[in-house]
């Protein structure tokens, strides 16, 4: 994922600098059932491969137009004009995001607490 994020930066946003988000949610103990509920919650199909457009709808944001950029068991992300947007399950069982936002001022305090908001909406046990 690290390599991959690499070649999108420079052949997409070279030379330009990304305030990073790092937002962390609660476990999700199936990893399958994890990223299917990140595509559902993001109104993306289920069965989503690189290079397909995409437009992510998550509760509480604006629509985002981007492009998959990779897909891999445990993770997925999206590519848009000025974000990378990766969703993750980590090895631990959390879910995760670990964004690259590249528009001009994005607050990283704010932009984490909505972003982990998000998570905790998304995959709130059931009954919370």
């Amino acid at each position: 994922m690290y390599l991959q994020k690499l070649v999108e930066y420079v052949t997409y946003f070279s030379g330009r600098f990304a305030v990073p988000v790092d937002a962390q949610g609660p476990e999700a103990a199936d990893r399958e059932q994890a990223m299917l509920e990140f595509r559902r919650a993001l109104g993306i199909p289920e069965e989503v491969k690189e290079g397909d457009p995409v437009r992510m709808t998550p509760e509480g944001f604006p629509p985002i137009d981007g492009v998959v950029d990779c897909v891999s068991q445990s993770f997925f992300g999206v590519r848009s004009s000025d974000a990378l947007y990766r969703f993750i399950w980590g090895f631990t069982g959390n879910v995760m995001v670990g964004h690259h936002l590249f528009a001009d001022g994005v607050d990283q305090g704010e932009a984490e607490q909505a972003w982990t908001l998000w998570l905790t909406h998304v995959f709130a046990p059931a009954g919370e």
